[in-house]
């Protein structure tokens, strides 16, 4: 074992060495940011970044075909999907995973579904309420 060594800056060496290590890696960190930075910039993001998105899309497969089993969740399911057409699809957020032609179609038909029965719950409450 040999005994702590005093440097010129008041430390012993290893202290500083470590100080110099941890400097050096956040300096390494923030270039590595930068970079990533750039490319999510461009578009090009990393594959990290891809593997994520694609894991986020399964999640979300996943929660509308499960929700879907049950009256709440055909809504939730409704709602999950409009949502992912917006921000997805239309407005191209990067952490919401855009819908696929299938699913789009799916939506479409929802869609159509849902405003056929709010049109038959408006005429019958204006047939309803003319009969009063």
């Amino acid at each position: 074992m040999c005994p702590e060594v005093k440097s010129e800056f008041g430390g012993n060496r290893a202290d500083f060495s470590t100080q110099l290590r941890a400097a050096q890696a956040r300096a390494r960190l923030m270039e590595l940011r930068k970079q990533t930075g750039k490319q999510l910039l461009k578009g090009e993001g990393p594959i990290e970044w891809k593997k994520k998105m694609d894991k986020f899309k399964r999640i979300y497969q996943i929660i509308n075909g499960g929700s879907a089993l049950t009256v709440v969740g055909i809504i939730v399911t409704f709602l999950v999907m409009n949502l992912q057409l917006i921000f997805g699809n239309l407005l191209k957020i990067k952490i919401v995973p855009p819908l696929g032609m299938i699913e789009k179609i799916i939506l479409a038909i929802l869609d159509i579904f849902v405003l056929i029965i709010l049109l038959f719950i408006i005429a019958l409450g204006v047939a309803v309420s003319q009969s009063i």
